[in-house]
C-alpha cells in the first residue's frame, strides 16, 4: 500500500512539473508582451517592479467615483498628472492640446483665414477637421487658389460642411461628436459660433453651448477651436473680452482666446492679440501684439507676419505721456516742503496733462510717484511724508 501511494505521489509531482498548455496561447502571449515585456533579472529590477506595482495599487486605492465625479487626494491628483505628458502647443503658443480656444474678430478682419492657418499648423503632424459653416465649397476654392492653381493642403487637413443630403434636426454638437468619433480625429475647428447657437449673444444660450463643448473636451480630451464674431466692436478701440458674442459666459468656460483687430498701417494690415491663457503667461498682450498683412501667397490666403508692436500704436492712440515735462524732478518741483502721498497724487491729477490735453488719472499719478521714489527724486521721512531729494535731474519718467 505504501509503495502504491509513493508511486502515485511521484506521478503527481511529475505531472505538476510538466508544462501546461494554455487554451488561449495567443492571448497569453499578448498579455505577457504588454504587461511583462521582460522578466526582471536582478534584485534591483525586482524591487523596482514591486515598487511600481505598489505605487499603482496605492493610486487606485485612493481614487473613488461618486455619481458623476472622480475624487482623490490633491497630492495623488498632482502625482498622477506629473506622469502624463505636458500638452503641446497647437498654434502660436496660445491654443494647446486638450483645450478649448476661441478666436474672435469683426467680420472682414480675417478670422476664418487665421483659423485655416491654425488648421494647417496642426495638420503638419496630426489630423484636424475644419468645420466650415461660413463658405460654400466654391467660395473656399476661390479663396485658396490663384490663376487656376489651387493651394495644396496637408493630407491631414480635413474640411467638413453641411451635407446637402441631410435633412434632419440633430443637435449640431451631437453631429460634431459623431463625426470626430467616426473619423478618429481629436482636433476640430468650428467656424463659427453663430451656427452653434441661434442667440449666441444671450448668456443662457452661450452657457448651454459651452457646457456641451466642455463635456466633449473632458470626456475625450479633444482640442477645440471656436471662431466667433464681435458684432459691437469699434475698430478705433482696443480689443477687450467684452467684445466677443456671448461675452463673459464664453470667456469663463474657454481655456484660451485670441482676437484680431485692424491696424492703421493700411487696409490689409491686422494685429493679433492674445486675450486669455490657462497654460502659460500671456506672450502677445497689449504691449506685444502680432502685426500681420493679409496676402495670397502660392494660392494660400494668409496672415503674413510683419512685426511685433503695441496695440495703441496699431490703433493710432497716443501713449499716456505727460506734455511739456523733461524730467521727474521737473514733474515734482512743486514738492517744496514735505507732503502726504495723497496730496501729491491729487496735485498731479490736477496739473499734469497727457499729450492729448487731458489730465492724467489717479493710477498714472501713483505710477509716477513710485518711479520718482525708485529714482531717488523723492524720499520719505519718518512722518511718512515725501520730500524732494535733489536727485534725478537727468532721469526721464517716460
Amino acid at each position: 500500500m505504501v509503495q502504491k501511494e509513493m508511486a502515485a505521489a511521484e506521478a503527481t509531482a511529475s505531472s505538476n512539473d510538466s508544462p501546461k498548455v494554455s487554451i488561449f496561447p495567443q492571448a497569453a502571449k499578448s498579455v505577457q508582451e504588454k504587461v511583462i515585456p521582460s522578466l526582471p533579472n536582478s534584485d534591483e529590477e525586482i524591487q523596482d517592479s514591486v515598487d511600481g506595482a505598489m505605487k499603482d495599487f496605492e493610486l487606485e486605492s485612493q481614487r473613488t467615483v461618486v455619481d458623476m465625479f472622480r475624487v482623490m487626494p490633491a497630492n495623488v491628483a498632482i502625482r498622477e498628472a506629473m506622469e502624463a505628458p505636458d500638452p503641446r502647443p497647437l498654434f502660436l503658443n496660445i491654443w494647446y492640446e486638450g483645450q478649448i480656444c476661441c478666436l474672435y474678430a469683426k467680420s472682414g478682419n480675417g478670422k476664418s483665414i487665421e483659423a485655416v492657418q491654425a488648421g494647417i499648423s496642426v495638420a503638419s503632424y496630426k489630423p484636424v477637421i475644419y468645420l466650415d459653416l461660413e463658405l460654400s465649397q466654391k467660395q473656399f476654392q476661390r479663396r485658396y487658389s490663384e490663376d487656376g492653381v489651387a493651394y495644396t493642403f496637408p493630407d491631414k487637413f480635413l474640411r467638413a460642411d453641411y451635407s446637402p443630403d441631410y435633412h434632419g434636426d440633430k443637435d449640431l454638437i451631437e453631429g460634431i461628436e459623431n463625426m470626430c468619433l467616426t473619423l478618429d480625429v481629436d482636433t476640430v475647428i468650428i467656424d463659427n459660433l453663430s451656427w452653434l447657437v441661434a442667440n449666441g449673444e444671450k448668456a443662457e444660450d452661450a452657457g448651454r453651448l459651452m457646457r456641451k463643448l466642455m463635456f466633449l473636451k473632458l470626456k475625450y480630451g479633444w482640442s477645440i477651436l471656436i471662431v466667433a464674431h464681435t458684432p459691437k466692436k469699434d475698430d478705433k478701440l482696443p480689443i477687450s473680452d467684452d467684445d466677443i458674442a456671448g461675452s463673459k459666459v464664453i470667456f469663463n468656460f474657454i481655456d484660451s482666446a485670441f482676437a484680431i483687430g485692424k491696424s492703421i498701417r493700411g487696409e490689409e494690415f491686422r494685429y493679433i492679440k492674445e486675450m486669455k491663457t490657462r497654460e502659460d503667461k500671456i506672450h502677445h498682450g497689449v504691449s506685444n501684439v502680432i502685426v500681420t498683412r493679409l496676402d495670397k501667397v502660392n494660392g494660400l490666403t494668409q496672415h503674413v507676419f510683419v512685426c511685433y508692436s503695441d496695440e495703441n500704436t496699431e490703433l493710432g492712440i497716443e501713449n499716456d505721456k505727460p506734455s511739456g515735462l523733461r524730467s521727474l524732478k521737473e514733474m515734482f518741483s512743486f514738492v517744496e516742503s514735505p507732503m502726504r502721498y495723497t496730496e501729491i497724487w491729487q496735485h498731479l491729477c490736477q496739473t499734469v496733462k497727457k499729450s492729448n490735453g487731458k489730465f492724467i488719472g489717479e493710477r498714472t499719478a501713483k505710477d509716477y510717484i513710485a518711479k520718482a521714489h525708485k529714482a531717488q527724486v523723492l524720499s520719505v521721512n519718518e512722518d511718512d511724508k515725501y520730500y524732494l531729494a535733489g536727485n534725478g535731474e537727468e532721469v526721464q519718467s517716460w
